[in-house]
């Protein structure tokens, strides 16, 4: 995949990154521990998980491969998010660093294969996959966190909803949909 095709992707994957935000600011930092089941991740392990995969796979792009330090965190480390902001600062933490990883590589660094983890259910792809399998992972857990929200009794939000625009003085405002 080209550069230019794959940005185009990530422009996208901001817009899907901001109804998530948009989704995790109605949690009460008192809605991070709950788990649908005593064997599921929280609602901060699964952001924690959602967002440290992604970073780690860009991480793994930028420096030609996985390396046995690129693990992703184990979601015991999500503990150490104890609030919502946390999280959500973390969230765009790892939004960015992914970003500046694409914005560093170039075709042919995006075109080099690389090894892959098993849990991937390839051992190698081209560099540029690291960006669609961790926009395919924050879907996946996207789904998982909005049953979260229902069981929790939030409000709906629209995953498909990108009407934010942005103030003069940096906020973001929610546009209601018009048809």
């Amino acid at each position: 995949m080209k550069k230019e095709t794959l940005e185009t992707l990530y422009k996208h994957f901001g817009l899907v990154h901001k109804v998530t935000l948009r989704a995790v600011s109605l949690f009460d930092d008192s809605d991070l521990n709950f788990r649908p089941r005593p064997n599921r991740r929280s609602v901060s392990e699964l952001l924690y998980h959602m967002y440290s995969a992604q970073k780690t796979l860009a991480r793994a792009a930028r420096e030609g491969g996985f390396k046995r330090y690129m693990q992703i965190p184990e979601e015991s480390e999500a503990a150490l998010m104890t609030s919502v902001s946390d999280l959500m600062a973390y969230a765009e933490s790892c939004q960015v660093y992914a970003g500046n990883a694409l914005a560093y590589l170039t075709d042919e660094k995006l075109a080099h294969v690389i090894e892959i983890p098993p849990n991937f259910g390839v051992s190698s792809a081209p560099a540029w996959q690291c960006f669609t399998f961790g926009y395919q992972e924050h879907w996946h857990h996207r789904g998982e966190l909005w049953i979260y929200m229902s069981l929790l009794g939030k409000p709906y939000v629209d995953i498909f909803d990108y009407n934010v625009r942005q103030e003069n003085d940096g906020r973001q405002v929610h546009q209601a949909n018009r048809l």
